[in-house]
């Protein structure tokens, strides 16, 4: 299966097509946990970010996770185009400031909501 994500903030939009098959897809609304890694990708700590869409992306040798605060979301539609391809769009809430650190690793976080302790972290 092709899955396509399409997200809509005020300034910016974020439009990808993975490039492995998916085989599974898990969606649901959880807390996540946001591994942090030291330099040699070891999880040194993990932080909690509250009411969260998580989506799990399986392929036969990769995965790929979307992560989106729900309190984000504006707008949202979930359909299927033939029998292989799935696509995601997402309208979040333009009055919203993001957290610009999240975007880059596809967690699409609100600053006002951000753990504190993410709040002082520079990733990558």
């Amino acid at each position: 299966m092709t899955v396509n994500f399409n997200i809509h903030a005020a300034e910016w939009e974020f439009k990808e097509e993975l490039p492995f098959d998916i085989v599974t897809i898990n969606d649901q609304i959880q807390d996540f946990e946001l591994p942090l890694y030291d330099e040699n990708d070891i999880v040194t700590e993990t932080i909690l970010m509250k009411n969260c869409r998580v989506i799990e992306l399986i392929g036969d040798e990769d995965t790929f996770l979307v992560v989106i605060e729900t309190a984000l979301i504006k707008e949202q539609e979930v359909f299927d185009v033939e029998d292989n391809d799935r696509v995601f769009n997402f309208a979040l809430h333009p009055d919203r400031p993001l957290w610009r650190e999240g975007e880059d690793i596809g967690v699409f976080y609100s600053w006002e909501n951000l753990p504190d302790t993410l709040k002082e972290i520079k990733l990558g």
